[in-house]
């Protein structure tokens, strides 16, 4: 009855072309971001063709307004078919603990006075992870007792790894791959570092 496709770029209609031929009623079409990779190629066939978006879609969703205006005509804006939709979180699974946050660093072998910065994300040039590596290196020379946690997978991971060996930084960045308790996790962390080159 209904197909919702999550999408970040106007890029690849398939499965809302795939949607409409399958008669499906409700035909979402919801923007995450308000941008994209960089490169002509992909910026012209988004604007391109998110202007074919009406022709399979009906009902429009968006993470916020940026996002719906990168993606959709003022004409849907405008419309009751378009809905603001924010990510949703449970604020409180975040809400500090130090007790929780004594216990995950004992857990992670990391001292009560160590800085902490953390980061979660898929390996993907769009979280820019490279950059975050840099930041956390110029840190390292200010606060020799620092570490870094990075949560996620992704096809960059080993280039990172690699970047991170050649920092000499391998006893200082903890990758913990993909977690069920990253909101327990955030609790050891001193700072969260989101260097996204778009989101």
């Amino acid at each position: 009855n209904i197909v919702h496709c999550n999408m970040n770029s106007a890029v690849m209609l398939y499965p809302l072309i795939a949607a409409k031929l399958a008669k499906t009623k409700v035909i979402i079409a919801h923007s995450h971001n308000n941008s994209s990779d960089k490169g002509f190629l992909k910026t012209f066939l988004h604007s391109l063709n998110k202007h074919f978006i009406p022709l399979f879609a009906n009902m429009y969703f968006a993470c916020s307004v940026e996002a719906g205006q990168w993606f959709f005509s003022k004409k849907i804006i405008n419309s009751d078919s378009f809905k603001i939709i924010k990510n949703a979180i449970d604020i409180n699974k975040f809400e500090f603990d130090e007790k929780l946050r004594d216990k995950v660093r004992k857990k992670l072998s990391i001292d009560n006075d160590t800085f902490v910065v953390g980061h979660v994300g898929r390996f993907a040039k769009q979280k820019n992870h490279s950059f975050l590596i840099d930041i956390f290196n110029d840190i390292v020379k200010m606060n020799n007792n620092s570490k870094l946690i990075l949560i996620g997978i992704g096809n960059l991971q080993d280039k990172i790894k690699i970047k991170v060996k050649k920092l000499k930084l391998e006893d200082r960045v903890c990758f913990l791959n993909n977690r069920n308790d990253v909101n327990e996790i955030m609790q050891a962390m001193d700072v969260f570092v989101l260097p996204s080159l778009y989101e």
